[in-house]
């Protein structure tokens, strides 16, 4: 089965919808340190999504440059100014094709975060960590569109170095025979924290190589951290040579 490569790199929604609250309690406990959604978020009809989706379809390959099931993921940047210890990510998708006559439309089995060290502005092929994070929490906002959160294994980004973020549905592409297909996409976002580009990664047929396409948009989704155990300790530290100079200012 040929994937049409240029079909379905965008999905389109046409929807308007404004969402005031939605932020999860991952969120609350570690604290939002990077952030492109734009809150309240605001879709717009003809709005549009990044296809970033595992065809469950096709068996994977144990070789991360081949792409065999991986046939198109979107990515994007981010990056701190200290180190930090990221615990979740939240982020914003919805499926396409889900309103026309006679389909059948599947929810996602499960969305794979990965994590990908910086190679001359766009990712490295390998991702330094990946996550199963099930359904992520996944909450309509309107038809085909939802919100998600997901906790992952904390790790330490450092401060300075860039990193590239990628979340892909595990879903089974379903060719319809009218031009579309059961997909899943991430949302642009146009928040003015990011810097305007996204790379997209996408693979035709099983073991074709991949082509890179850049895009000067931003993804919608925030990252979630902790200061990194050494800088806690040295807040520690700090907090304690104050209350023993406040000590001393009492005898």
């Amino acid at each position: 089965m040929k994937y049409s490569s240029k079909k379905f790199r965008f999905l389109t929604l046409a929807a308007v919808i404004v969402v005031s609250s939605w932020v999860t309690a991952s969120d609350a406990k570690a604290g939002v340190v990077f952030d492109q959604i734009v809150p309240p978020p605001v879709f717009h009809a003809g709005s549009t999504l990044g296809l970033s989706q595992l065809d469950t379809n096709v068996l994977p390959s144990a070789d991360p440059s081949d792409l065999r099931q991986d046939f198109n993921t979107f990515y994007d940047d981010f990056s701190f100014s200290s180190d930090l210890t990221v615990t979740s990510f939240s982020w914003l998708g919805g499926y396409a094709f889900n309103n026309i006559a006679g389909e059948t439309i599947h929810a996602a089995d499960k969305f794979q975060i990965s994590i990908f060290a910086d190679d001359s502005n766009k990712p490295a092929l390998a991702p330094l960590y990946t996550f199963d994070v099930g359904t992520a929490s996944e909450t309509p906002l309107l038809p085909g569109y939802y919100a998600y959160s997901a906790d992952v294994t904390p790790f330490l980004a450092m401060g300075g170095e860039t990193y590239w973020f990628s979340v892909a549905a595990a879903l089974p592409y379903e060719d319809t025979g009218a031009g579309g297909g059961n997909l899943w996409g991430i949302a642009f976002s146009d928040s003015p924290t990011g810097d305007g580009l996204a790379i997209e990664r996408q693979a035709d047929l099983v073991g074709d190589p991949f082509t890179t396409n850049i895009h000067t948009t931003d993804l919608s989704f925030s990252v979630s951290a902790v200061p990194e155990p050494s800088s806690l300790l040295a807040f520690a530290a700090i907090g304690l040579v104050t209350g023993l100079r406040r000590r001393r200012r009492r005898i």
